[in-house]
């Protein structure tokens, strides 16, 4: 089933309920569709067809859900946007996806002049809100299409690939994932079946739509619910609108957690309508998880995947949370993401390709019916990720004796920031542009707003210097916010292996430990 079947499947029994709020603005499940019919034919109309990519770069908004839910109406392919990433990130997602058309928010034209100017492929342009720079609206360009239904010429393969998602690699360059029908089908079938509401859920979606909290939305769609969409995770307006909209469901890394937790009128606030409260994308503190179930109540779950594989690869049920909270011998629970869900294998591998035992530390591999389909035009790479028959993800972890799945550490010294992956090569590259920069090292160092924050360490060339914020200023416009370093330092020389190498590992040590390199 297509992302569409399941809301075809929702309107039948819920046409006039609200399924988009969008601040003053509010679009029924019956209302979503017709304009998902209309958007479809609008792109058949333009020549895009069935396999072509088609791609969304804006906040959340309710109309750039409606044009993602009409992309996959259509049978195209979705590329989507992240407005926080380098304008360079998606420029090359775009050429990357050959895409042909973009659906943007008018507030980013800037970054669309950009994209445009480095992918030529890219020839029209519809903005969401309000026409800008002579292009039009989409009010404009559906123009008088009608809403009669689209009907696939053929039934959808669930192997074919309805998303484009980008990633980045252990060198720190992107890759396009190949995302079939089956694998978000499977995932919202999974959230269905692990979460149970009395009444059609609300969810509340701050995370943006590129991220896993974008992708679990389609989960409380299929259950017939709203979603409530805001296009800044601002904490307080979180708990606002919880209030507000009567929330049951919502979406955070740990550090919009943290934030939240720290508002000042945090244990007055009526959080009632609560049922489920999701973290991944980074571990959560043992005495924060606590916080948070005393706060919200004994409602928190937590869930592990990546871009290559859904993220509902795991699930850490608000039950086992309790269990641990109450029994001294479960404790370790709070540094696990969960237990494989129904459509998912989790194993533990060494460096050889065996599987190791309960308690044994190795590479997290997966396999089952959630893993994507590889990497565009990198059969390599594909291979690589598949060795041994399973899917490599490049983190580290154990798995106990009742099958919870713990992270351990990031083999590839992966920095997850703020909900954001980011690879240190890709900065590193940057630093080593500056002219002051003899060498440097990009570790994740740990941060309690962000989980962990980018961290910087340079060695200078002779006779050279440079401020932090000079570096940091450096940064800014060839990374975006996500990955430019919070904060760096300078050294007399970095460590090294035998080698030559740099070693990153005893870089990012002197901070786990609170160390301090001394100059």
């Amino acid at each position: 089933m297509r992302i569409v079947d399941f809301l075809d499947r929702a309107a039948k029994f819920a046409k006039d309920r609200k399924l988009l709020i969008d601040g003053e603005e509010s679009y029924s499940y019956g209302e979503v569709i017709e304009y998902t019919h209309r958007i479809a034919r609008a792109l058949r109309r333009d020549g895009i067809v069935a396999g072509e990519s088609v791609a969304v770069l804006s906040p959340n908004a309710a109309m750039a859900m409606i044009a993602l839910y009409g992309i996959v109406r259509a049978d195209t392919i979705f590329v989507p946007l992240n407005p926080r990433n380098a304008v360079s990130d998606n420029a090359y997602h775009v050429v990357r996806g050959k895409t042909q058309l973009i659906f943007f928010h008018s507030s980013l034209i800037e970054d669309v002049r950009a994209i445009a100017a480095e992918a030529p492929v890219l020839n029209r342009f519809v903005a969401l809100d309000k026409p800008v720079d002579g292009y039009p609206d989409i009010h404009q360009w559906l123009g008088d299409i009608g809403a009669e239904p689209v009907i696939p010429e053929v039934a959808t393969d669930p192997e074919a690939t309805w998303r484009y998602s980008m990633t980045g690699g252990t060198t720190g360059k992107a890759k396009l994932v190949l995302e079939p029908h089956r694998v978000i089908a499977l995932q919202i079938v999974t959230l269905m079946a692990e979460m149970h509401y009395p009444t059609p859920p609300v969810y509340l979606l701050a995370a943006p739509l590129t991220h896993a909290g974008g992708a679990y939305s389609h989960s409380f769609m299929a259950m017939g619910g709203t979603i409530v969409l805001l296009a800044k995770a601002d904490p307080k307006v979180m708990l606002d609108c919880i209030e507000k909209y009567k929330v049951t469901t919502t979406f955070a890394p740990p550090t919009l957690l943290y934030m939240m937790l720290s508002e000042p009128d945090i244990h007055s606030r009526d959080f009632s309508s609560m049922r489920y409260f999701m973290i991944a994308a980074a571990p959560l503190s043992r005495d924060k998880m606590i916080e948070a179930m005393g706060v919200f109540g004994p409602i928190m779950c937590q869930t592990f995947g990546q871009t290559e594989a859904s993220g509902v690869l795991t699930y850490l049920s608000p039950q086992a949370l309790v269990e641990a909270r109450d029994n001294p011998e479960l404790e370790h629970r709070f540094l696990s993401c969960g237990r494989p869900t129904p459509f998912s294998q989790v194993a533990i591998m060494d460096d050889q390709g065996n599987l190791l035992p309960p308690g044994e530390v190795g590479e997290i591999v997966a396999r089952g019916l959630l893993v994507a389909n590889g990497y565009a035009d990198a059969p390599e790479e594909t291979a690589a990720s598949r060795a041994h028959g399973w899917h490599h993800t490049g983190d580290i972890g154990q798995i106990d004796e009742d099958g919870y799945l713990a992270i351990v550490d990031r083999k590839r010294d992966l920095i997850i920031s703020g909900g954001f992956n980011v690879f240190p090569s890709e900065v590193e590259q940057v630093l080593w542009s500056h002219p002051a920069v003899q060498d440097c090292a990009v570790v994740g160092v740990p941060d309690e707003k962000w989980g962990e924050a980018v961290k910087g360490v340079v060695e200078l060339k002779p006779g050279a210097s440079v401020t932090e914020e000079e570096l940091i200023a450096f940064c800014r416009p060839k990374l975006g916010g996500v990955k430019t370093p919070k904060s760096m330092e300078v050294w007399p020389t970095l460590p090294r292996s035998p080698a030559g190498k740099v070693l990153r590992r005893e870089v990012r040590e002197k901070y786990s430990s609170g160390e301090r390199r001394s100059g």
